[in-house]
């Protein structure tokens, strides 16, 4: 099988090229010299969560029956269209990246992880001070099979469990912290702590969720699973099995980009 490795990201150039290099393992699958700034569309960034016209605020985690309960994607499906009305998306309603990435993978090389691998030393470090540097700001670091990424439709037909979380199914998890997760993008936080039978919540294993803001050189290994027979980006710490007991959600900012580019025509 082919699969489709999907990046996207803002990106702030100064004076020398940032260089991005993408690892199967070992196994360099390619790199990327940016030589100019990628910046978004529809100009700065919002999240529509932080944004009281797009977006009620969420109630607050409340206890029932001993155990939690997460209510903050109550309001989610404020933003659906007729065709994908099952799938959140923010349709005009998110800045999307001007330039996207896309890298075709054979299944063969995709074992256990992926790594991304950013050289971006470029600022105006003198004396101690520092006021200009080249950064990134990533939206999607995603992985699917080709199929889907040519017809995001073939998801509904072939899966249709990858429902919205407002789907109304049960599950063992409904009261706890941790009871979805989202594909094929990495939006949950990148760790899971069995302990606490939490996500762990550190600024690092959740870059993408928290969409810091990246200068410097940086290295991230994305870990990767099986879940309905297709390799997937998974969070840390979570076995397949785990990973299969969980609600499966379509990420929204990924849908964003393929009904935004078009891609799912």
């Amino acid at each position: 099988m082919k699969y489709i490795l999907f990046l996207a990201f803002e990106y702030k150039h100064y004076k020398k090229p940032a260089t991005i290099e993408l690892f199967a393992d070992d196994l360099l699958i390619d790199s990327i010299e940016l030589h100019e700034s990628i910046g978004r569309k529809n100009g700065e960034w919002k999240h529509p969560y932080d944004n009281p016209e797009f977006h009620p605020p969420a109630k607050k985690r409340s206890t029932v029956g001993g155990g939690k309960q997460d209510q903050s994607h109550r309001y989610q499906f404020e933003f659906k269209d007729e065709k994908h009305i099952k799938w959140i998306h923010w349709l005009n309603k998110w800045s999307v990246c001007e330039k996207f990435f896309t890298f075709e993978i054979d299944e063969s090389v995709l074992k256990n992880k992926l790594t991304l691998n950013v050289i971006n030393n470029s600022n105006n470090y003198t004396n101690g001070f520092m006021t200009k540097f080249s950064w990134f700001k990533f939206d999607i670091v995603g992985l699917l099979p080709k199929k889907y990424f040519d017809n995001i439709d073939l998801v509904d037909k072939e899966l249709p469990d990858v429902l919205g979380s407002g789907h109304g199914r049960s599950s063992p998890y409904d009261m706890d912290a941790v009871q979805e997760w989202f594909w094929p993008n990495q939006t949950n936080p990148g760790k899971y702590d069995p302990d606490k039978e939490e996500w762990v919540q550190n600024g690092y294993d959740d870059f993408i969720s928290n969409v810091l803001t990246m200068g410097d050189n940086f290295k991230y290994d994305f870990d990767l699973g099986t879940w309905n027979g297709m390799k997937v980006i998974k969070a840390k710490n979570v076995s397949d099995r785990f990973l299969n007991e969980l609600y499966c959600i379509m990420d929204p900012v990924f849908l964003t980009y393929m009904l935004a580019a078009g891609l799912n025509k």
